[in-house]
C-alpha cells in the first residue's frame, strides 16, 4: 500500500470512528429536548453522521475488496469527501453559533447553577461540536491533498483521476510509447527532417 493509500485509510477510519459517537450523542441530545423543541443543529448532526456512516465505510470496504472500482476513483471519492467535509463544517459552525446563545464565554458545564439535566445537555452539546470540527478538518485536509496530488499526476501524464488513491501513480513522469519524455524535444541528437518543397510548374496559356 502506498503512502497516499495509508493516509486515505487513516482519514476514512477517523471519519467513521468519530461519526459513531456523534450520531449517538446527537440522538440522545434530541431525546432530551424532544418534549420541548427540536433544534436545527440536532437534525443536521443526525443527518451528516448518518450520511457519513453510509458512504465512508463503503469507500473503505470497496477499496480493500475490489481494485479498479469506479466507486473508489479519485474523480468520485474526492468530491464526495469534500462535500461531506463542508457539511461537517456547517454542523460545527451551527453548534458554535448556538453555544454563544446558550452559554456565556468560559462557562463550565459542571457549574453548580445547572441542573443535572442541563449539565448533561451542555457536555454532550460541546462534545458534538468538537467532534464535528475534527471530522471537518480531517476530511478537508485529505480532499485538498488528494486534489493537489491529482493535479501533479495529471501534469506528468498519468491518468490519476480515473484510479483509486492506492493505485494512482502521482509522481512518475510518463513517457509516450516508444517516444521521448513529455516536454522534451522529439529529435534529440539529430536534425529534424526538413519539409519537402514541391516545385511549382507554371502553366503558360498559348496565345490566340
Amino acid at each position: 500500500m502506498t503512502g497516499v493509500g495509508i493516509l486515505r485509510v487513516v482519514v476514512l477510519a477517523i471519519a467513521i470512528l468519530f461519526s459513531i459517537p456523534t450520531l449517538a450523542l446527537t440522538a440522545h441530545l434530541t431525546s432530551l429536548t424532544e418534549a420541548r423543541i427540536v433544534y436545527d443543529f440536532e437534525g443536521l448532526g443526525i443527518a451528516v453522521s448518518a450520511l457519513t456512516l453510509l458512504c465512508v465505510p463503503v469507500f473503505l470496504i470497496v477499496g480493500f475488496l475490489r481494485k479498479g472500482s469506479w466507486f473508489t476513483m479519485n474523480v468520485v471519492e474526492v468530491p464526495v469527501l469534500g462535500g461531506l467535509s463542508i457539511i461537517w463544517l456547517a454542523t460545527g459552525s451551527l453548534y458554535a453559533n448556538w453555544e454563544n446563545q446558550f452559554y456565556p464565554p468560559s462557562f463550565s458545564c459542571d457549574s453548580r447553577y445547572l441542573t443535572p439535566y442541563l449539565q448533561t445537555f451542555c457536555s454532550e452539546f460541546r462534545a458534538i461540536e468538537a467532534l464535528s470540527f475534527i471530522i471537518w478538518i480531517t476530511l478537508m485536509i485529505y480532499a485538498i491533498v488528494a486534489i493537489i496530488l491529482c493535479l501533479v499526476g495529471k501534469s506528468r501524464g498519468n491518468d490519476v483521476w480515473l484510479l483509486g488513491a492506492n493505485e494512482a501513480d502521482y509522481f512518475t513522469r510518463r513517457k509516450h510509447a516508444g517516444g521521448p519524455v513529455m516536454g522534451q524535444p522529439q529529435y534529440a541528437g539529430q536534425a529534424p527532417p526538413q519539409p519537402v518543397v514541391q516545385p511549382q510548374v507554371q502553366q503558360h496559356q498559348a496565345p490566340y
